[in-house]
């Protein structure tokens, strides 16, 4: 089984408390001087490949904070 790559800032179960009806919420991001809201699951926000890795370990632990294995 793969390590998960998607590491979330927040949670994905603490972001789908403020998801609507149809279990997207309202994700606002300013770029380069733009502001941009737009509809999204707490799947596909609020991320980063591989931000809790951690580097210089046997890859079969690299990934141990995200998945919580020991």
């Amino acid at each position: 089984m793969g390590h998960p790559r998607r590491h979330h800032f927040n949670p994905e179960f603490y972001l789908r408390q403020w998801a609507g009806a149809d279990g997207l919420f309202c994700e606002i991001k300013n770029a380069h001087g733009k502001v941009d809201a737009r509809r999204k699951s707490p799947r596909a926000t609020g991320f980063q490949r591989d931000l809790y890795r951690t580097d210089g370990v046997l890859d079969e632990f690299a990934h141990h904070v995200e998945s919580g294995s020991s």
